[in-house]
């Protein structure tokens, strides 16, 4: 076939060329993800599906520290927030986290370390039957403070406290303070641990 030639020269079918040069070289400015994904499919947002084991061991360690005398004055829990953060960063070193996405992540993980230790000392308090001594304790507490205030008011306040219903109000309203507790300073944590990751992926 002489080149040029747009017709077959022994059927006259017309002549189609076909280049394969571009389909061979790709594309150099094409970002190609791997099988983990590109920085992009992590920015501006956590994959929780993939936070789940750096949520729950980091809320273990809220509900672990906080066990401690004092609850560790709260630093446990402050910690655990970060720990959380480091463990999410572990997994997915492709994640750019923000201190509002590692506050959530952290908040999150005191959360369920709320829960883990309402778990653990419900099931403590039942295995030891000190729930009666809690109550008393309570019920002694309240009547020291009548003692201390002689405000009539306040003494309402106090008697309405001693009643069955007042004793359950009183813990509800210790349980929600405690979860308060646990979610503010686990997303504290978090937002720093946020923070001082970011600073590690910017030198």
């Amino acid at each position: 076939m002489e080149e040029g030639t747009a017709f077959c020269p022994n059927c006259n079918a017309p002549q189609i060329r076909v280049s394969l040069a571009g389909a061979a070289e790709p594309d150099s400015g094409a970002v190609v993800a791997g099988p983990g994904g590109s920085a992009a499919d992590y920015a501006g947002h956590v994959h929780w599906s993939r936070s789940l084991p750096a949520v729950l061991i980091g809320g273990l360690t809220a509900a672990l520290a906080m066990s401690l005398p004092l609850g560790g004055f709260g630093l446990g829990v402050l910690a655990a927030g970060a720990f959380a953060v480091f463990l999410y960063k572990r997994r997915t070193p492709l994640a750019h986290l923000t201190p509002v996405m590692g506050a959530r992540l952290g908040g999150l993980a005191g959360a369920v370390g709320f829960i883990i230790f309402a778990f653990i000392t419900s099931l403590g308090m039942a295995l030891s039957h000190s729930a009666g001594e809690m109550r008393k304790a309570l019920v002694e507490a309240i009547r020291q403070q009548a003692l201390r205030n002689p405000d009539p008011q306040a003494q309402q306040v106090i008697e309405a406290l001693n009643t069955p219903s007042g004793l359950a109000i009183l813990l509800a309203l210790s349980l929600a303070f405690l979860f308060i507790v646990f979610v503010v300073l686990s997303g504290l944590g978090g937002a720093l641990g946020a923070y001082f990751t970011r600073r590690g992926d910017h030198p």
